[in-house]
Formats: structure tokens, sequence, C-alpha cells
């Protein structure tokens, strides 16, 4: 909880967390990247239930790897068309979150929902700012111009794999061939 304590910067020399991580703990970004090379060198032996677990498991440690950002729960990556626009959005309950676009934009329709991808909503922002809709009173900042541009993007983009090439390294790019074949 945040209190006057917690909120102002620490002086010098001063420690906050002395039991903060042990040296040579490795960190999220670490582990996940050793979590990705192994799934890859065991997707071969794994036969049903367990290779689709895998292939879950596989698609959310790259997108917390690629994006930087670790959740406990994973949202969903969304793209609804509405009128002249694309909302680009998030949400663990699509279903839900679409009644309540509905209140505001009735016509509103899932293009696509892509599992486990939420974590790629800042990135296609980012990517699309140029064409978000600022004038629409109401309506948030997570909708786009239905432009040739935003029009491609969201057509190419079919699975989390897509995203993935789009936003990640080559390196992670390498392991998902091999994850994949």
């Amino acid at each position: 909880m945040a209190n006057d304590y917690n909120l102002r910067p620490a002086k010098k020399g001063e420690v906050r967390n002395p039991n903060g991580r042990p040296k040579g703990a490795k960190n999220k970004s670490t582990q996940l990247k050793r979590l990705l090379k192994d799934l890859a060198k065991i997707s071969d032996k794994l036969e049903g239930n367990s290779k689709q677990l895998a292939y879950d498991l596989y698609d959310i440690a790259l997108s917390d790897y690629i994006t930087g950002e670790y959740r406990a729960v994973s949202d969903h990556l969304y793209f609804i068309d509405s009128a002249d626009c694309i909302k680009i959005g998030r949400s663990h309950k699509v279903d839900t979150r679409l009644k309540q676009i509905k209140s505001y934009a009735p016509d509103a329709e899932i293009i696509r929902v892509i599992p486990n991808a939420g974590a790629y909503e800042a990135s296609l922002h980012k990517r699309l700012d140029r064409h978000n809709v600022r004038d629409m009173e109401g309506w948030g900042t997570e909708w786009f111009n239905k432009t040739e541009e935003v029009l491609t993007l969201v057509d190419r983009i079919q699975s989390i794999t897509d995203l993935h090439y789009l936003f990640g390294s080559k390196e992670m790019g390498q392991v998902e061939l091999i994850f994949r074949q």
C-alpha cells in the first residue's frame, strides 16, 4: 500500500529491501528464455494434451519474454469492428467486454481473438498511433480508423505466432521455428 515513506526516493546508500533478490538469482527474462529453449527441446517428445499444454505455455512465455510484461493471468488480444473503426484491446473475458462496448457502439462485432496475447496490445497501439481515433468522445484510445495499414495489419495477425514474429527478436523467432516443427 502506498504511503509517504515508500513513495519517496531512497537516500544515497539507503537499502529499502534488505532481503531483495539473492545474488545470482535469475531475472524473469532470463528464466523465460531458458523455459522457451527447454520447451523447444522437448516438444517433439510430447503428444496429445501434453503437447497442447506445452504450446500454450510456450505462447504465454514467449509473449511475456518479448513484451517484458509478466502477469499471473494472461489476457486475450481482441479486434472489434464497429462503423468506421477497429478496436484493439485486451481482456480476460472478451465476450463480457463486447457487451460493455455494445453500450456505446451497438454494431460492434468481434473480428478475432488471439488467446494469451494481451501483452501485445500496447505494441500494436504504438505501431498504429497515427491512425488512432481521438475525436470520438467516450470511445477511448483503443479505436483506430479503418485505413489500409490498419486493415492489412489486423488481417495479417491470425495467431500469437504472427505477433511473435512481428514484435519479437530474431533469436526467439528461431526458437519458435524449432518449437513449431
